[in-house]
């Protein structure tokens, strides 16, 4: 991302641009949703999630921005979005920040270059308790002004809290087609994981790599030490290799070790490195396989990752890229026991994602994340 001087908005296009991509939501339709969204509460809310977005450098005239793509009705021409976590009331969770542009002669361009020249809206998801709406995964939603005033639909409802759900038109009717189950479109990102993991699973795996070589001598419980090794080198890296060419000049810093690679952050830290962005990653451990047969792998990164097991290639995704899943990889084990386990990955900027799935040999249903009892690194 870079940051942007602060430009003032041009009115007359942020307001024709407003009145073209508002929701429009009939009368009779307000008058059948008229306690889901609009209320005191909703309203209250939306400003205190305004004033988060404003702290965290999300909206305002100097927010930081990420890469414009052209867009579509009922959003903006182009389109600017953002997710990560963000605290409210005290409660983090996640927040996705839509930026809608539009007006005469506008492109990706003239967006990167004056982002808020031709800034229309700014529509916000954000993820509520559990149990504030169940059946569209407990998100809020708001519709803003460039300066966090709420814009309202033509009823003159402000357009906050559970906006809609009349099959026609609205925020929850058109979100809940999204795949995944997540009611967003851009990824799956924020999808409930047992959905995820089927999908993946159901996907026809690759070529099975064999000859994986076991440690020759075997470690016993007292050799190990739970978790992963890591080791850390703070820059910002565009390549696998580059973190493997910097570490060798570079001592790195050790950081805590990783029970279990389940991690999908978006301002918070990177593993347990304790910084956000600009991070690389050496992880070295061993990995447990209690039995003979066929594991199914899969990584899931943001941003590049290489891993290597038993001494063959599993997974290689180098470069810069937003959360994805690897292609299925299955691994013959012919000898059951622990076997070396090696890592490199890196995050460039913004979100990051890395999680290591498996399938054991004769069970079914989705992939699930390799366990804690699996990963462990030589005691020292």
């Amino acid at each position: 991302m870079s940051i942007l001087e602060s430009m003032m908005p041009n009115k007359s296009i942020a307001a024709a641009l407003a009145a073209a991509i508002i929701t429009m939501i009939p009368v009779t339709a307000i008058a059948q949703e008229a306690r889901s969204f609009g209320l005191p509460d909703d309203v209250a809310f939306a400003e205190r999630l305004w004033e988060s977005l404003k702290d965290l450098r999300l909206v305002g005239s100097r927010a930081i921005i990420a890469q414009p793509y052209e867009g579509s009705e009922p959003h903006g021409v182009i389109l600017i979005t953002l997710d990560t976590e963000l605290e409210v009331d005290g409660r983090e969770d996640t927040v996705i920040v839509k930026k809608n542009y539009g007006g005469e002669n506008i492109s990706i361009e003239s967006v990167a270059t004056n982002p808020n020249l031709f800034l229309g809206a700014i529509t916000v998801m954000f993820r509520r308790e559990e149990g504030y709406d169940a059946q569209a995964q407990n998100w809020f939603w708001a519709k803003y002004s460039a300066d966090g005033s709420l814009q309202s639909n033509p009823a003159g409802v402000a357009l906050a809290g559970r906006i809609s759900r009349n099959p026609e038109d609205g925020c929850i009717a058109c979100h809940q087609f999204a795949p995944g189950d997540d009611f967003v479109f851009l990824h799956d990102r924020f999808a409930p994981l047992d959905i995820v993991t089927a999908s993946v699973s159901a996907e026809q795996p690759g070529d099975t790599v064999t000859g994986l070589a076991p440690l020759a001598v075997q470690p016993s419980s007292s050799d190990l030490e739970p978790g992963l090794g890591v080791t850390y080198y703070r820059r910002i890296f565009n390549l696998i290799d580059e973190v493997s060419a910097f570490a060798l000049n570079n001592p790195g810093v050790k950081g805590a070790p990783i029970n279990v690679l389940d991690y999908k952050s978006g301002s918070a830290d990177v593993l347990t490195s304790g910084s956000a962005d600009a991070v690389g990653a050496e992880i070295r451990g061993v990995i447990n396989f209690a039995q003979a047969g066929v594991y199914t792998l899969a990584l899931e990164s943001n941003d590049g990752v290489e891993l290597s097991i038993g001494g063959k290639l599993i997974v290689s995704d180098p470069g810069v890229h937003a959360d994805r899943f690897s292609p299925l990889v299955p691994v013959e084990i012919v000898e059951p026991g622990w076997y070396s386990f090696e890592m490199t990955y890196f995050e460039k900027q913004n979100t990051a994602t890395l999680r290591l799935y498996w399938l054991p040999p004769g069970e079914s249903g989705g992939l699930k994340f390799v366990p804690a009892q699996a990963l462990a690194h030589l005691r020292e």
